[in-house]
């Protein structure tokens, strides 16, 4: 199983190191277009293979920036288990800033 760990000494190794967060993040917008188009296509696989790169993404920009990004999940939704929503109908919502 990869972890944060080695997705990160593996990107390190193929890319070199990451010249600042900002072109991490760059390249997870450049990702994320990649899987809004598979959506739009609505192709199983493609969004597989595309939501599976924004993952990757992440866990580098996690490991670039020294956090633990299933922790800092784990913590978030913590946090997010305690708030109010706005539901949206249609699946998605906002919390209710307080």
């Amino acid at each position: 199983m990869e972890t944060q760990e080695t997705i990160g000494r593996w990107a390190d190794e193929a890319f070199g190191k990451a010249a600042s967060l900002w072109v991490i993040v760059s390249r997870l917008h450049a990702e994320e277009l990649e899987l809004l188009k598979a959506v739009d296509h609505g192709a199983p696989e493609a969004i597989r293979d595309e939501a599976a790169d924004v993952a990757i993404v992440l866990y580098r920009l996690a490991q670039v920036a020294g956090f633990d990004l299933a922790r800092a999940v784990n913590e978030k939704m913590a946090v997010n288990r305690q708030r109010k929503w706005m539901v949206f109908g249609d699946g998605t919502g906002q919390h209710v800033r307080a």
